[in-house]
């Protein structure tokens, strides 16, 4: 793809075109696991990628970020029993989110920043963090909501677990 397609990113129009042959296969859920912020292919470009965008149910990525930011996201719907406590939970003052245009199109928004010491593998992935004034849900976590209807997520302890669907995950 380098050598047909060129470097990344690519045009948003050219992910446009790849988002609607996805579209094609009827997927039940698509996550999308970069950054899609700004307006980098401009106005129209934007359109068709929101436009593709919205053909199946989408999770989008936002990242956190250790300044503080003036993005505003809601939090993810969560529902919690019992006395739940996530030590440890990663949490930055600020969150840098997907371009407007496209975030209004998305059944879902998910976290991607990993915590690893630089240069370090990464062994975990995050279920939840916070974000600015957001509880928000690892793109994983996200993915698996928006797969299994949309519902809220379900934090109950004890024992201390987080409920996506059908599926139940340890906390932390």
């Amino acid at each position: 793809t380098l050598a047909e397609f060129g470097n990344w990113p690519w045009p948003r129009d050219r992910m446009a075109l790849l988002f609607e042959r996805i579209a094609e296969a009827k997927p039940a859920v698509v996550a999308v696991d970069i950054l899609l912020a700004g307006n980098s292919g401009g106005a129209v470009a934007d359109a068709r990628l929101a436009t593709a965008l919205a053909r199946n149910p989408t999770v989008l990525a936002t990242v956190l970020d250790p300044e503080l930011g003036t993005a505003t996201m809601p939090s993810v719907a969560l529902a919690v029993s019992g006395p739940v406590a996530v030590p440890g939970m990663l949490k930055m003052p600020g969150l840098v989110p997907p371009a407007q245009t496209l975030h209004a199109q998305a059944k879902g928004l998910g976290v991607i920043s990993l915590p690893a010491p630089e240069g370090q593998p990464v062994r975990s992935v995050l279920l939840l963090s916070g974000g600015g004034k957001a509880l928000l849900a690892g793109l994983g976590v996200e993915t698996l909501r928006v797969a299994a209807g949309g519902g809220p997520l379900i934090a109950s302890a004890p024992p201390q677990m987080l409920r996506i669907g059908d599926i139940a995950l340890p906390l932390p």
